[in-house]
C-alpha cells in the first residue's frame, strides 16, 4: 500500500485547481476529495489520442526502466501547453534503503526535461514518495 500525506496537507503545496482535467497514470489520487482524475495505466496512454490534460501526475513505484521511459514520452505528448507532469519517484534514501522501489528521479527527470518541460519544484507526498512538479512550455 502507498502512503500519502493527507490531501489537506498535500492539496496547498499541489495548487491545482477542481475545475482543471487531471490524468493520474498507475497510482492512486493524492488529492481524494478535491479532484476526480481520469485514471489509466501506462499502458492505455498511448491510446489516447487527441486528448490533453492540464496536470498528469506519473507514478514511478514500478522498478521497470522501459515502462518509465513509455510513461514520460507518453505524458509529454498529452499534457496541454502551460500543464504540469508531476512524476512522482520513490525518495532517494527510501531506495537505498529498500523501503520502496521503483524508478528513480536520476532516471525520469533527465527524459521529461528532454520533452521540453522546466522543473517548477519538488514536495513531499509521503514518507517514501517525492512529486516533482514541471511545467511545459508552451
Amino acid at each position: 500500500m502507498i502512503e500519502l500525506k493527507p490531501t489537506e496537507e498535500l492539496a496547498p503545496r499541489i495548487a491545482i485547481d477542481e475545475d482543471k482535467k487531471v490524468l493520474i497514470v498507475n497510482g492512486p489520487n493524492p488529492l481524494e476529495g478535491h479532484l476526480r482524475p481520469d485514471f489509466r495505466s501506462w499502458a492505455e496512454l498511448s491510446g489516447i489520442d487527441g486528448e490533453s490534460f492540464d496536470a498528469v501526475f506519473a507514478w514511478f513505484t514500478e522498478p521497470d526502466a522501459s515502462r518509465a521511459k513509455v510513461i514520460v514520452e507518453e505524458s509529454a505528448r498529452i499534457v496541454a501547453p502551460g500543464g504540469d507532469l508531476w512524476l512522482v519517484v520513490p525518495k532517494r534514501n527510501s531506495l537505498e534503503k529498500k523501503f520502496t522501489s521503483g524508478v528513480s528521479e536520476d532516471f525520469v527527470l533527465p527524459m521529461a526535461l528532454e520533452k521540453g518541460f522546466t522543473r517548477k519544484k519538488s514536495v513531499g507526498f509521503g514518507p517514501h514518495l517525492s512529486g516533482i512538479r514541471l511545467l511545459k512550455n508552451a
